[in-house]
């Protein structure tokens, strides 16, 4: 049937406006271009109008594109092309894919990896080994000489390409989107970027990428495009453009030779058959079997159309598979012939996804080079085989089919188009770079990029798609066409981009045209499935998520979720910004988790074609839990698929509250700050569940910022009994008034522990440690706290001890009653010093430092914090079986048994206290707004005005002024709630962690939505409207006064037993840690016959105790103490004036110097790291550097090595040295930008698992950068306490430090500082900045997932102008997770606000503000560099890092026999000889013992020097300069008379 209105709107009624394109249909008669550029369709309508055919066009059009798309195809990358032949209609295929290298083996790639013998992997995307010979050019001339038109030369073809380039062009936005988001990339790649870049002074580096509306240029691109229409393939494959792009892959450690190229020449682009499938399935022989414009219809045996697809190795046979198993489905009537009402229903949308899994399978297996492996194409699209593999099919369920796994990754980075000529000639054309600019490496003096398809090769050796020399890799893009099977005419020219989304979309979309009678942009604009068939790591199965566009029902979803696909929903909302979303979520039955997304697009970005449901796949059988009707327990903010998928397709973390729990409504809010507007996704993720569907309740509601809404637009019925505030990161309990009605029955009396006898109990010194009183829960008394700020001393506080809940508070003064901060004593490690009088508790997120007044209160605070911590107490940790299997006491045994008991009835108390709330939740509604009854006092604690300081300990914010009370005023720690028989301890919270809050705004109604995720249709609660509010009062009273008197009695009973037990002896024989899983490894008791439950405090030596004897001790506030962060650090010692700062350097030798080739990864490590508990319970406040802890817990760097890592970002310090014509306050903000990327390499949570070698004295290590354009070497000048000296030298820029790092270990946590100031000085503009490097804490030593955060501020100076940036790290909860959060404000020598200031994340990203607000336009100043493949395999190391270890021709023979990398026990670590190793680290460490002691004078380091008169305030130390300075030395290779510090 020839293309005519009845196959373009093949519907009886056809509807215009379903979808939301709103656009019509394109009808021409002269040809038609489809393409993502107007100027790309543009040239091709050219080529038509100047007598040229399809073919010609679709080259001018590729061309084209790859002058204004560059981000998605270009000459460096590949292409295939479907060609109709209007005039014999045969459909003709050419496969325009490159191949590998000659030199690229097997062997090759995997030793360039570092991949050792059986261990998998896969070639990094970026790596400069993804290159293959580019395709794209020979593809483009043999489209002209196979299939064009003759009429017109291959310069006429690529002339409006070739203007394009010359004259400049106009940028869209979506090209300038991905332009900005792969900046970064294309500098880092390429010494060439400047090519494809926008010339900007003001930019880093000068260059940039184009806005929207820009006119960009590409005068070397289109030189390319000449020398190819000139002389053809030799023009791209010999001569200057190839022996560019040789030189860059070669330089960069590639394996490409003149002779690939050449070669690739002579086989030229390879002309194949076309595959098709004729397919007849739903009805198709129906709509095409009946007569249209008089031409009769077509015989039974001509029914349906034929699909043609590229043979592999591309994987449109993928498609055509599919095809063939739905056609089989239809005819053993597995699914239905499916109706135009059928459109998108679960069970058509099952058989897509379940006939799509079932080629994938086969098509990720199989899918190759056909001309290297064997690839059965004819059998696999054969009718017996297809109704083999349609048996797999199970209509009611999802299915269970293991596959092989897919080679290569998932990308959209790919233009399609389709071209059509007057003579009904057709090219189904697409380009492809691969990913975004391919490898971003630009062949100098080439303006393109080259592609990254090698990363499509599986390196197993048996794989079919293996990698092999000259070999074509797995390609994802494929063009598609189809044509009327009873004539051969041309029925469709199509295609779609998203790389495993091709063949997807490919049979969607035929589908929607020809079962579903859509008309062509109907069908392109319906909304489509995608099932995930990305990259999955080595050994596991495909990727089983299946995302659904916008537009699918929500009844659709829950169909598929019954059927057995898991799920997460997200639904979409366009926020404005200076808007407040604000949501309530009731999960009715069962737990739901939720969470906030944004569409990375701005504010003005089109509505995303992101998907708003997707499912999962089930356990495979087997992994079901045995409890089938038992919902898996669910952490609150444990991790979750839904959040790595939505995170791996680009979306971006808002806010990810966790766990809604059942039957409980949820609420919270997010502030959309300034131009922070666009589309949020609302997460509803119930892929934690296998079994269960779900249904909740969910309100939300969009407001303006400034306007709160009231209260009650929340879900009705009960009250909101969690909130979020999302920005505040806290979880916060909303908690009803806790006070005993007057009208209440009588009350049990209130509970009078005795925790001690007469003869025992606490006394302290005249300054006020006491029991409070007779038979009271508290011990109170004044402690000195260490201040936040380094520094700044002791402040005396008072503080409480709460036995009953084991909970430490405190305040200012003994006569005021705002909490400053609480820490629950059963969360927190303790450690004492009984010399020192020192006191630590660190619970984790926060450490408090402590010091007794005297002996005597030492001694009474440490038996009181003693017995909070109590052995068996239900709250201690030592409550813990013992690992080793040893038995208990019958004491013991019963304890256990009687908790058991006990707790049984709290279990069923608290049942009773759910249906008192159902009551209360009745009772407010019924009453006021606020769900408090009007006679109630004010909240025993107000919230916080969210104002407070963001660098507040979250402990130490303040949750109130004043405790309720009548008659006589009380001391506040002995104050009751109004009703004096309640005990007061029963209900109190962890205030360090839940703060109470409450709200008394005003509410109007919403309409609440039920969302099925599905399950049962939600359930209300039962209507109490026929009772009246006195019986409501009635029944809340009574249960609650009942419930009270029963759970006092209940506590009372078991508090005597757990809080004040009989002391059992405790073996001190040594016993595995919980983290030991039967290793060697044992856990390292306290000493001997010490009893005690608190840690010890260990000092360095009598100095460091001394030293922490002198500290001042004050009594007033300081700047710590306050709201808000202090203007500067004025305790810090600092050095004024240039003497400590190091001039400018004479040379730079050995720079400038050729570029090298560096490694770009690392081997893994084969063992684990020990468990620290055995190191560190015997060492609380020891620094942890002078510990000996096996190799094992060593990373292959040493200290030096990480000091050199501050340096990674120095482009920010050349930033600052170009940018002489900006303000000062920009250049402070380029120097606070680097001053915070410096922590970065701690945002790899392994880092945090292994500490660098602690260097011998004496040892170096130098870091000469020629990329980078700067010098570094760096010295251990001192032992004990370790201090080293550091200098980096470049042209613009000279950096200089002295550090000293001490780790001391609190109990739970590591706190990092580095002494020693840092000072930069830009030659170019003489500013001298100078800062000490942030406090860090590596929290969870002991327990969970260890991670490394800065804490509190950080100041840069400018010594030249007084300006100074202060740098803010935003804390968060105790169960908050890493806070990444940081705000930079800046101020001039007069204390005043500048303009300008930073706001991002200190682990990613940091943007420019300007009077508060972003400047997103600008981009980042500073974005963090990619991480290595796999980085949680190879000890977390930046690629950066990675190099660090790495002897390079620059390097080799130059180096210093002191030099790190020349440590023998280091390198045996890298190259996991952790015998050796270990046995090596050990003899060095006694030669140096020895050294040390044989040694009679002080040791003098060699190369650095300690700048005289000014000691009193710091230790500053220079470089050495003149013939014996060491790059004198370096550069003459003298290094007779060195120390041999590495000789064993």
């Amino acid at each position: 049937m020839p293309l005519n209105a009845r196959a373009i709107f093949p519907a009886s009624d056809p509807e215009f406006i379903s979808f939301p394109s709103r656009r019509s249909v394109v009808h021409s008669t002269n040809g038609i271009i489809a393409s993502t550029q107007p100027l790309a369709s543009q040239a091709g309508q050219r080529i038509l109008r100047d007598g040229g055919n399809a073919a010609d066009a679709a080259v001018a059009v590729a061309a084209a594109l790859n002058m204004t798309e560059p981000s998605s195809t270009g000459i460096g990358g590949d292409m295939f092309c479907l060609f109709y032949d209007a005039q014999n209609k045969k459909v003709r295929a050419l496969n325009g894919s490159g191949r590998s290298s000659k030199n690229n083996t097997l062997a090759q790639m995997r030793s360039d990896l570092g991949l050792k013998q059986g261990e998998s992997g896969d070639i990094p995307p970026r790596s400069i080994h993804s290159v293959t010979t580019p395709g794209a050019a020979a593809g483009w001339v043999d489209t002209v000489e196979h299939f064009g038109s003759g009429k017109l030369s291959l310069e006429q073809i690529l002339t409006p390409a070739i203007e394009l380039g010359e004259e400049g062009f106009p940028v869209t936005e979506l090209a300038s989107v991905f332009w900005r988001e792969s900046e970064k990339m294309i500098k880092k790649a390429s010494p060439n970027f400047g090519e494809m870049l926008k010339s900007d002074e003001k930019a880093p580096d000068g260059k940039r990428a184009p806005l929207p509306g820009e006119l960009m240029k590409n005068p070397t691109l289109a030189n390319t495009f000449r020398l190819l229409a000139k002389h053809g393939k030799e023009g791209f494959y010999s001569g200057p453009v190839a022996e560019a792009l040789v030189k860059v892959v070669q330089d960069l450690g590639g394996h490409f030779t003149m002779d690939d190229l050449t070669f690739h020449v002579q086989q030229g682009s390879e002309e194949v058959e076309a595959i098709k499938l004729r397919f007849n399935g739903q009805h198709i022989g129906k709509v095409f079997n009946h007569p249209v414009d008089g031409q009769p219809g077509s015989s039974a045996d001509e029914e349906g159309v034929d699909v043609w697809e590229h043979p592999p190795n591309g994987q449109g046979i993928v498609a055509l598979m599919a095809l063939g198993i739905l056609e089989e489905l239809e005819r053993t009537s597995k699914i239905p012939t499916f109706q135009e009402s059928d459109h998108n229903s679960a069970p058509y949308l099952h058989a897509i996804i379940e006939s799509l899994r079932i080629a994938f399978a086969d098509g990720n297996w199989f899918v190759a080079d056909p001309s290297v492996s064997k690839v059965p194409t004819e059998g696999m699209l054969s009718c017996p085989y297809l109704a083999e593999r349609a048996k797999l099919f199970n209509p009611e369920k999802a299915s269970d089919i293991i596959s092989h796994g897919s080679p290569a990754q998932n990308s959209c980075d790919t233009v399609y188009f389709a071209v059509t000529d007057k003579d009904g000639n057709a090219a189904s054309f697409i380009n492809s770079n691969y990913s975004g600019f391919g490898t971003c490496i630009i062949p100098q003096g080439c303006g393109f990029t080259l592609q990254n398809r090698g990363a499509g090769f599986s390196l197993e050796e048996k794989h079919p798609n293996v990698l092999a020399p000259r070999k074509r890799p797995y390609h994802t893009i494929i063009p598609a066409l189809v044509t009327n099977a009873s004539d051969g005419s041309l029925h469709t020219v199509y295609g779609v981009m998203g790389g495993f989304m091709q063949p997807q979309g490919h049979v969607q979309v035929l589908l929607n045209m020809l079962t579903f009678k859509y008309n062509p942009q109907a069908a392109l604009d319906a909304p489509r499935i995608c099932i995930g068939a990305g990259t999955p790591d080595q050994g596991k199965v495909l990727d089983r998520m299946v995302y659904l566009e916008e537009g699918i029902g929500e009844d659709v979803a829950g169909e598929l979720s019954r059927l057995g696909h898991e799920s997460y929903l997200v639904r979409w909302v366009n926020v404005k910004a200076e808007c407040t979303i604000s949501w309530s979520i009731q999960a009715h039955k069962k737990s739901i988790r939720f969470g906030i997304f944004k569409h990375p697009g701005g504010a003005v970005a089109p509505t995303p074609k992101l998907p708003s449901s997707t499912f999962e796949a089930p356990p495979t059988p087997g992994l079901t839990p045995v409890d089938a009707n038992h919902e898996p327990p669910v952490q609150r903010n444990g991790s979750s698929a839904a959040v790595e998928k939505l995170k791996s397709i680009g979306l971006k973390e808002i806010s990810w509250h966790g766990a809604c729990e059942a039957n409980r409504v949820t609420t919270g809010h997010w502030d959309v700050r300034q131009d922070e507007g666009g589309m949020y996704g609302l997460v509803f993720d119930n892929t934690f569940s296998k079994q269960f569907s779900k249904t909740v309740t969910f309100v939300l509601t969009v407001y303006p910022t400034a306007c709160p809404l009231p209260r009650n637009h929340q879900i009705q019925g009960r009250p909101p009994e969690k909130e979020t505030n999302a920005h505040g990161g806290r979880n916060r309990i909303m908690k009803i008034g806790s006070r005993n009605s007057s009208d209440s029955i009588s009350q049990t009396g209130a509970l009078t522990a005795e925790p001690l006898d007469s003869s025992n109990e606490l006394q302290a010194g005249h300054h006020g440690t006491q029991l409070s009183n007779r038979g009271s829960n508290f011990f109170t008394g004044v402690l000195h706290k260490r201040r936040r700020k380094r520094h700044q001393g002791f402040a005396r506080r008072f503080f409480s001890l709460d036995f009953s809940t084991s909970t430490l508070s405190y305040y200012h003064d003994r006569n005021t009653a705002a909490i400053r901060g609480a820490i629950p004593l059963s969360l927190a490690a303790i450690g004492t010093n009984a010399q020192t009088r020192d006191i630590s508790i660190d619970s984790g997120a926060e450490v408090w430092n402590l010091r007794a007044l005297n002996a005597n209160d030492f001694a009474a605070w440490k038996h009181a914090l003693e017995l909070a911590r109590a052995p068996h107490s239900p709250i201690s940790p030592e409550a813990h079986v013992r690992a080793d299997g040893g038995c208990r006491s019958q004491s013991s045994v019963q304890t256990s048994l009687d908790d058991a008991s006990e707790w049984a009835k709290v279990e069923t108390l608290v049942n009773r206290i759910q249906e008192s709330r159902e009551i209360a939740r009745h009772l407010a509604k019924d009453t006021d707004p606020r769900y408090l009854p009007l006679a109630l006092p004010k909240p025993r604690f107000e919230r916080k005005s969210t104002a407070s300081s963001a660098s507040e300990s979250p402990s130490e914010q303040s949750l109130g002024q004043s405790f309720p009370g009548e008659g006589e005023r009380k001391p506040f720690w002995k104050r009751k709630s109004s009703s004096d028989k309640t005990n007061a301890g029963f209900f109190r919270r962890s205030v360090s962690t839940q703060p109470i809050t409450t709200s008394s705004s005003q509410s109007m109604p919403s309409t609440p939505n039920d969302l099925a995720i599905p399950g049962p249709a939600s359930q209300t609660l039962a209507s109490h409207a026929e009772e009246s509010v006195h019986d409501h009062c009635l029944n809340l009273l009574e249960n609650l006064d009942s419930i009270s008197s029963e759970f006092a009695i209940l506590i009372e009973a078991n508090q005597r037993r757990r809080v004040f037990p009989k002391p059992t002896p405790v073996s001190a024989t040594s016993r595995y840690s919980i983290d030991t899983l039967g290793d060697s490894q044992e856990f390292f008791d306290a000493e001997t016959g010490n009893s005690s439950q608190l840690l010890t405090i260990q000092h360095e030596s009598d100095e460091d105790g001394g030293r922490l004897e002198r500290e001042q001790d004050s009594d007033e506030d300081s700047a710590s103490d306050l709201e808000g962060p202090p203007n500067d650090d004025p305790a810090a010692p600092q050095v004024a004036g240039t003497s400590a700062y190091p001039p400018k350097p004479h040379s730079l030798t050995p720079l400038p110097a050729q570029w090298v080739k560096r490694r770009i990864a690392v081997p893994p490590p084969t063992v684990l790291p020990p468990s620290l508990i055995g190191f560190l319970r015997k060492n609380v406040g020891k620094d942890l550097s002078t510990i000996s802890m096996p190799v094992s817990a060593n990373e292959p760097l040493s200290l030096l090595q990480r000091v050199s890592e501050q340096l990674e970002y120095s482009q920010l310090l050349d930033s600052a040295a170009t940018a002489a014509s900006q303000s000062s306050n920009y250049r402070l903000l380029c120097v606070t930008a680097f001053a915070i990327s410096t922590i970065s390499y701690s945002r790899v949570k392994e880092r945090a698992t292994r500490k660098p070698f602690n260097p011998m004295l004496g040892e170096t290590f130098e870091m000469v950068r020629e990329d980078r354009g700067f010098r570094f070497v760096a010295e251990k000048v001192c032992h004990r306490p370790v201090r080293m000296a550091c200098q980096a030298e470049s042209e613009k820029w000279t950096f200089a430090q002295a550090p000293m790092p001490t780790q001391k270990f609190w109990g739970k946590s590591a706190e990092l500082i580095t002494e020693g100031r840092i000072r930069v000085v830009l030659h170019s503009t003489g500013d001298r900045f100078t800062w000490t490097p942030a406090t860090c804490f590596l929290r969870n030593i002991i327990a969970g997932e260890k991670y490394v955060e800065p804490v509190g501020n950080m100041t840069i100076s400018n010594e030249a102008n007084g300006e100074h940036a202060i740098v803010t790290f935003k804390s968060k909860g105790m169960f908050s997770g890493r806070s990444e959060d940081v705000v930079v404000q800046t101020f001039d020598s007069y204390g005043d606000d500048l303009s300008l200031g930073l706001v991002g994340k200190w682990t990613s990203h940091l943007n420019v503000t300007e009077n508060g607000s972003p400047k997103l336009e600008q981009g980042p100043m500073w974005q963090a560099e990619e991480l290595l493949p796999d980085v949680g395999k190879r000890y977390g190391f930046t690629s950066f890092a990675a190099q660090l270890n790495e002897i390079t021709a620059l390097e080799k023979g130059k180096l210093a026999p002191t030099d790190s990398r020349l440590r023998p026990d280091q390198r045996l670590l890298e190259d996991n000889e952790f015998e050796n190793a270990e046995a090596l680290k050990g003899r060095l460490e006694e030669a140096q013992r020895k050294r040390r002691k044989e040694e009679t004078d002080e040791w003098q380091p060699k190369w650095f020097k300690k700048v005289e008169g000014l000691e009193s305030v710091e230790e500053v130390w220079r470089l050495n300069e003149g013939p014996e300075g060491y790059w004198e030395r370096r550069s003459r290779g003298a290094w007779a008379g060195m120390e041999r510090v590495f000789d064993d």
